[in-house]
């Protein structure tokens, strides 16, 4: 997980991060109760600008992938 602090001195002070992980298809039929499937590459992208255009702003973004080009298509 990624941790930063960000303060703008006419605003409030805050605290945020990142964390993120791959996900698995569901378990095959018939399978023990907790099995997973297949792991799944992880597809997500985060961003996170500090004072963009220069003003006392915090600009925060989540890119969920999903299918066969999720993770190219979250990063772009």
């Amino acid at each position: 997980m990624a941790e930063r602090r960000f303060e703008a001195p006419s605003l409030l002070a805050v605290r945020y991060g990142a964390a993120s992980r791959a996900g698995a298809d569901p378990a095959p039929p018939g399978a023990p109760a907790g099995t997973a499937g297949p792991a799944k590459a992880n597809q997500d992208t985060y961003l996170a600008v500090e004072r963009p255009g220069g003003g006392d702003a915090l600009l925060l973004a989540v890119f969920d992938g999903h299918g066969a080009h999720g993770g190219r298509v979250s990063a772009l």
